[in-house]
């Protein structure tokens, strides 16, 4: 019996092994013929491509009914491509702009071998260029149909358009830096009154007067960033709106209204 049982037993383990060779065998054969295992990963899910594609064109109609600016055909399509060779490229300095650099941070590129090299991962180029979508097309609506309207009209090779990318950029962080001095002159001059006015209560109001305006050079670019905030837009229309609301009050018949 127990002899049989051995046989029995060695004829089963024979039988596995045969199995688990002839398993790897196909698993190799399915490796190197399958497309899915030979071929490299898609650098970006095909659903967030179109979505890019579709969002592109559609800053691009807006640009056009609104600025008349006229967008080349397949100006979308080769944005699109552009914004995704970005996502899927690792931090270069010699490359063109990486996402960050792109969004305006102040980034230290890396000198190591592997800042040519594309990104492996799926989720991270989706995320990237995700994001690219998003800062193109604001960058679309509020510089193109200015000072760059030539460029997106000019941009008919994909040379043309990694350059209108980059003036985009260009155009959107020189508007943020000159929103930042603008902010921090006016926030500082303000600060800067109150402190020169509350320093001494009991001084006389003409010495006050002097000491909060002694210096003509904070005052030159005080005014000019009171002049930069208000040519904006919104400020204009919070004007309008304050005279449109004095003018009923007084005028018309506002007061009767809050009597």
């Amino acid at each position: 019996v127990l002899v049989l049982m051995g046989a029995v037993g060695v004829a089963s383990l024979r039988r596995v092994g045969r199995i688990a060779a002839s398993s790897r065998i196909l698993s190799s054969r399915l490796a190197r013929s399958a497309p899915w295992c030979c071929a490299p990963a898609k650098p970006a899910s095909a659903q967030l491509q179109l979505y890019v594609h579709k969002e592109l064109e559609h800053a691009l109609r807006a640009l056009s009914t609104k600025h008349g600016v006229r967008v080349p055909d397949g100006l979308a399509s080769s944005m699109a491509s552009h914004l995704l060779e970005l996502a899927a490229r690792r931090q270069d300095p010699d490359a063109q702009p990486s996402p960050e650099e792109m969004s305006g941070a102040a980034v230290s590129a890396s000198k190591s071998t592997h800042s040519a090299r594309t990104i492996a991962d799926p989720a991270v180029i989706n995320q990237r260029l995700s994001d690219l979508c998003t800062l193109t097309c604001t960058c679309l609506g509020t510089h193109a149909g200015g000072e760059l309207a030539r460029e997106v009209e000019a941009a008919t090779s994909p040379a043309k358009t990694a350059a209108l990318i980059r003036s985009l950029v260009a155009a959107r962080s020189a508007r943020l830096a000159n929103a930042s001095w603008m902010y921090g002159t006016i926030v500082g001059q303000h600060a800067s009154l109150r402190e020169s006015v509350g320093a001494d209560p009991n001084s006389r109001a003409e010495d006050r007067w002097v000491a909060a305006t002694h210096e003509p050079e904070s005052l030159k670019q005080y005014a000019e960033a009171a002049q930069m905030m208000g040519e904006k837009a919104w400020v204009q229309l919070a004007f309008d709106w304050c005279a449109d609301v004095a003018e009923d009050f007084f005028r018309g018949a506002g007061w009767r209204r809050t009597a």
